[in-house]
């Protein structure tokens, strides 16, 4: 499963990934800092890309809009939960 990073995630992951094996780019990388959603939805598309975001709003918007891809995987950020909700 290919996938493309979306800017409101860390550069970081990008590495992990690429060093478990995974091809992955990031919108930083491909110019697409300005992009809007769905040219970076289209793109994903004509790539065949899973866009991994932060953004849980795009899901929404795929759901209204009826697109039947890109697949959207939206990552949490535990930096934000209490030490409670992690353990759970």
């Amino acid at each position: 499963m290919r996938r493309l990073l979306d800017q409101n995630v860390q550069q970081m992951l990008l590495g992990l990934l690429k060093g478990a094996g995974i091809d992955a780019m990031h919108t930083d990388a491909l110019g697409m800092a300005r992009w809007g959603d769905e040219e970076i939805f289209a793109w994903c598309c004509a790539e065949g890309r899973v866009l991994v975001t932060s953004d849980k709003r795009l899901t929404k918007y795929l759901a209204v809009s009826r697109a039947t891809c890109p697949s959207v995987i939206v990552l949490r950020d535990f930096r934000t939960l209490t030490s409670k909700q992690v353990a759970r």
